[in-house]
Order: structure tokens, then sequence, then C-alpha cells
């Protein structure tokens, strides 16, 4: 794979979808300037669209009442007998998975949350690096990164990550720090690896790489302290610990699935899987109980339920790809790029709730090993799961398909 087939590719974060200035007032139906910017007005979140030859506020979706996870466990976590809460059946099979909606979510957060109990971290040494002037959004983040530790603790691990937070003033500085660490200089975007964080002056962006020595390196932009409360509304994963697991779950990826001849097997399975992975782990793991994973699925999936109508279980089944061909030293994420971004993200992340209903958390990530091994994704997939990822494929996309009906209903 080129060298030019960098990890930033893979790790821009999943809450960092293009803002509107903040004290813009928006209407649906009203004016705005680029397809895809977002903003919230009161109680909605609205994004900009492209309505014939006019860019437009779409009519807004509601934002979760509750973008904070609770310490208290709420009478549906399923981990007390003494509660009414009924789990239900456990997703055994991919034909059987439209019938059991409420399984596929139950089961996926559960397993992921027995894993995390029973598990210990193996999180290497945190160095963290604020700017000058800038202020955390996440004063707890080596405690989240523990947690996302502790999903895949079964798994290699970097001894050591570096994370630069840094605001808009601190672009500079930040890009200094950077360079200091990552010493593959060969990269695209090095020398604007800060700036990339920084869309505008509300740095927002963050992602996650290697260097040679197997070395994480985060970097996070930085919302001034004054716009946190409204940013806290808009990106509710810088906030409640969902960034750095994210960002942490990619170094996991990329690290089991290196061989002798490549650092880049990552790119032979599927980009929805990589960043829908991330997504579903990070959910999973900072939520303290059932109702809390609901809550934070219901933050990272407001498009998918206003944009229903656009996907059917056919349009899910292409976008996943039913029959991919992946290639070294290919660019095999061409292939997403006709589909909107973001869908790697959240139609990715209830693919790998699937997943992992079915199988647990370590599934999706076995597939790395296995691909790092010099398996093909597909032969992986089979191995794995014990069906073709061609006739899994129309299961799950017809399931996810299920459960945007489901989404549109509520």
């Amino acid at each position: 794979m080129s060298k030019k087939f960098t990890v930033f590719l893979l790790a821009v974060l999943i809450f960092t979808i293009q803002q509107s200035p903040a004290n813009a007032e928006v209407k649906a139906g009203g004016a705005c300037t680029k397809a895809g910017i977002k903003t919230v007005s009161g109680t909605k979140r609205y994004t900009c669209i492209k309505s014939g030859n006019k860019l437009i506020w779409n009519s807004g979706a509601q934002i979760p009442k509750s973008t904070t996870i609770s310490k208290k466990t709420p009478q549906s976590n399923g981990n007390s007998s003494n509660n009414s809460f009924t789990p239900p059946p456990i997703p055994q099979e991919f034909k059987n998975l439209s019938s059991n909606l409420d399984g596929i979510k139950y089961w996926a957060w559960k397993k992921a949350n027995l894993q995390i109990e029973k598990s210990s971290s193996t999180l290497g040494t945190v160095e963290i690096f604020t700017g000058p002037n800038s202020v955390p959004t996440q004063p707890n983040t080596v405690e989240k990164l523990m947690i996302g530790s502790k999903l895949f603790s079964s798994f290699s691990q970097i001894k050591k990550i570096y994370i630069i937070q840094f605001g808009f003033q601190d672009i500079d500085w930040a890009q200094t720090k950077y360079e200091s660490l990552q010493d593959q200089s060969w990269r695209d975007d090095y020398l604007i690896k800060a700036k990339n964080q920084c869309p505008d002056s509300r740095c927002r962006n963050a992602e996650i790489e290697l260097n040679s020595k197997d070395e994480g390196i985060m970097m996070v932009g930085e919302i001034a302290l004054s716009e946190q409360p409204k940013d806290k509304l808009e990106n509710a994963g810088r906030y409640n610990g969902t960034q750095q697991i994210h960002e942490y779950v990619h170094t996991i990826q990329i690290l089991n699935s290196i061989d002798n001849e490549s650092r880049f097997n990552y790119g032979l399975l599927p980009r929805w899987m990589l960043e829908g992975q991330a997504l579903w782990s990070a959910q999973s793991a900072v939520a303290n109980s059932y109702n809390d994973y609901l809550s934070l699925r219901a933050i990272d999936y407001p498009e998918l339920r206003e944009m229903r109508p656009s996907y059917t279980a056919e349009w899910i089944e292409e976008f996943l790809n039913p029959n991919p061909v992946f290639k070294k030293s290919t660019d095999n994420w061409q292939y997403w790029q006709k589909y909107p971004n973001y869908r790697v993200y959240d139609i990715g992340g209830l693919a790998n709730e699937i997943l992992a209903a079915i199988k647990g958390p370590n599934a999706v990530m076995n597939l790395y090993v296995a691909v790092g091994k010099g398996s093909t994704f597909v032969d992986a997939f089979k191995q794995e799961f014990g069906i073709s990822w061609s006739e899994a494929v129309t299961y799950i996309s017809k399931a996810i398909a299920a459960q945007l009906d489901q989404m549109s209903r509520n």
C-alpha cells in the first residue's frame, strides 16, 4: 500500500462534521452556505442540504435530552435479578436478526459490558500536552482510555500514547509538538497536522496515528471555554469520553493488522468496519448501563432517523459492499467515496453492533488479526462467523433498515 495512504484517512472524529457559525439564526428552509454543515438552534440540530439549486436548512433533528452519562444504574441495566427488566433473546443467527432488533442492541452492549468487567487495562504510558491557551473538554482522558483498553484487553496495545490538546490560538504550538513526536515526515499532511483539527476558529477535529516506534500520537482540537456549553450539545463525544476511546480503538486495529511487509493492512478491510467498530466500541465502553447506551446511540444516529427513506435495505447492502476485493498497495476505500462520508460511521456502527451482538466485541478485532496474518477479509469473515460475507450482508442490511424504521417511529 502506498505510503500516501496514511492513517489520517481513518481517524477523523465521529463527532467532527462541519458546523455552522454558533451565532447564526437558523430556520427550517432558510438559506445556508455549504452542504453538510450543521448548527444547533433551540432543541434541534439542523443540517445544510441541497434542494434543487439552493442550499437550505433541513427540518432539523431533535437533540436528545440526555447527553451525559449517569453514574446510577437504571432499572433496565440488566445487571440485577431484582429488577423487572427481561433481557430480549440473544441473537444467534444472521437470518433472524430483523425479528430481534432489541436483542441486537441489548446484547451488543451487554457482551461489551461483561468483557470490560472481567478484564484488566493494558493501557501503556499516557503523556498529555495541553496548549498554553487551551482548556481541555475531557478532564478524565486516562480513565476513559483505560475503559477502552479493557474492552480489547486480549489484543496487543501500544505501549505509549501522546495526546496533544490545543485550541485555535495554539495551532503553531501543537504543530511543533507533533513534529517532535512523529518521525514519519513523509506523511501527506505532516506539515498541516494541527491545522487539520481546526477547520475554522472552533477546533473540533481529532485523529490518531502511530510513529515508527508504534507509539500513538493523538491530536485533539479543543473548543474555547466560552463556547463549550453550546458545543456540548453539538459534540457530546468530547465530553462523555467516546471521542478518546474512538481514537484509541483505531490504534488497536492498526497494531493488530501489521505484518512484516506492511503497516497499512487495516486498509484491506472495509472502511465502514474500521470507523464503525471505533464508534460502537466507544458507545458501549462509556455506557454504565443499557439506558446510557441507548442515549449514546440516540446522539450518534440522528441523521439516519431523519434520512431513513433514502436508506433502504438494498441501498445499505450496496454500501456495505457484498463482494469486496481488497488488494495491497491499493486505495481500497475509494469504493466509499461516492457515499456521504458520515455513513461509514453511523451505518458502520450499526453493522458492527450486529456483529458484536452475535459473536461478542472481540469478533471484529479478530478479523484485523487474521488479515495481518495474510488472510483476506472475506476468508477471515467466513472463518470467524461461519457464514460467507456475501450471504451475511443481506441479513445485516435488512436488520439495519428495520432499525432505521424503528428509530423513525420513536
